[in-house]
């Protein structure tokens, strides 16, 4: 499928979250090499390692989604987490690709992405990190805000629909131990292999967030 094509699959189905995806979609430069996706409930290391000698020695893009399902206050949510290859991979290293120029008059701005924030403090938040960081607005992401900081090897800031998304590379117990002391116990976390993300939704534990980040 086109972008087009995708948009217009989207748009079949009457929902109102389906204007960040329609955003996405149409912001990104849909690549023409991606080979497979799997996506399952979870995968056998044999699984990544053999995704991973494909892509080594054979340059096959391949990507590994595990999906779970949570239950929050009656309501059900999807949850992916990318296993291959590791999400972070992208901040630290440069891809060896050819670069294909990207159309200006699609791109998308924070300007853009504010007004489609459902919380006050969206405007603060993405103007305190752009301070740092000029992030990547078709994402909705901060990559790598900080690096090497209080114990953690990188924190990302992803602005999401209704939350805000702090993702972590850092040893789990320290990891949790430290987000407990910044938020109390106001905070929902979630344990990925190489760290913790955990979701804000108030103003004030964003501004504790933007505190001892020094943002």
């Amino acid at each position: 499928m086109g972008s087009q094509t995708i948009v217009e699959n989207i748009q079949a189905d009457i929902n109102d979250e389906t204007d960040e995806l329609r955003d996405v979609i149409s912001g990104t430069d849909l690549s023409p090499d991606i080979g497979i996706i799997m996506i399952s409930e979870f995968f056998d290391p044999e699984v990544i390692i053999t995704s991973d000698w494909l892509s080594t020695r054979y340059g096959l893009n391949i990507s590994a989604f595990a999906v779970e399902i949570h239950k929050l206050h009656g309501e059900s949510f999807l949850s992916f987490r990318q296993r291959y290859p590791l999400k972070e991979l992208s901040d630290i290293y440069e891809v060896r690709r050819p670069k294909r120029k990207q159309p200006t008059d699609t791109d998308l701005t924070w300007d853009d992405i504010i007004p489609k924030l459902d919380y006050p403090f969206a405007d603060k938040g993405i103007s305190l990190c752009l301070k740092h960081r000029q992030g990547d607005p078709k994402r909705r992401r901060f990559g790598n805000i900080r690096r090497n900081y209080d114990g953690f090897k990188w924190i990302s800031i992803n602005f999401r629909k209704k939350y805000v998304n702090i993702y972590t590379g850092v040893g789990k117990e320290y990891g949790i131990g430290r987000i407990k002391e910044l938020l109390g116990d106001d905070y929902e976390i979630t344990e990925w292999k190489d760290g913790i993300s955990f979701l804000i939704h108030t103003e004030e534990n964003f501004n504790k967030v933007a505190e001892w980040l020094q943002l």
